[in-house]
């Protein structure tokens, strides 16, 4: 797993340093980004998946990108080690959900007829962690 882009609401300089430490080069470091700025960044740096606040899940939905709700009300803990199980979990659920296949499977005006055999390519194939 890559990270393509990586933004706070609430950080400061200092924070924005480490964070340049830890990612990679390339990396989208964003700061309280507007939808359409995020949208662009989704679909410019191919995202497959949206770690984010509520209110980012419809746009990542309405762009085909499975999400996790990284919000601070949740229910579970995504905090030290039982937390980073909880989050492996919620992500193979999200990226590995079925319905993410689904637009490969329909016929649209704006594609040619989808054969079975790149349906068969282009499946993800499920990776599960014992977790």
């Amino acid at each position: 797993m890559s990270v393509v882009i990586i933004g706070t609401q609430t950080g400061d300089r200092d924070d924005y340093k480490k964070i340049a430490c830890i990612v990679k080069d390339g990396t989208v470091i964003i700061d309280d980004a507007n939808p359409l700025e995020l949208k662009e960044l989704l679909m410019k740096q191919r995202a497959d998946l949206l770690v984010a606040g509520v209110k980012e899940r419809f746009l990542a939905y309405k762009l085909g990108i499975a999400f996790c709700d990284f919000n601070h009300d949740r229910t579970v803990s995504f905090e030290g080690f039982d937390g980073m199980v909880n989050f492996a979990r919620e992500v193979d659920i999200s990226v590995n959900s079925p319905v993410w296949r689904l637009p490969l499977l329909r016929e649209s005006p704006l594609t040619q007829t989808v054969s079975e055999d790149i349906i068969q390519k282009t499946r993800p194939q499920v990776a599960r962690a014992n977790v």
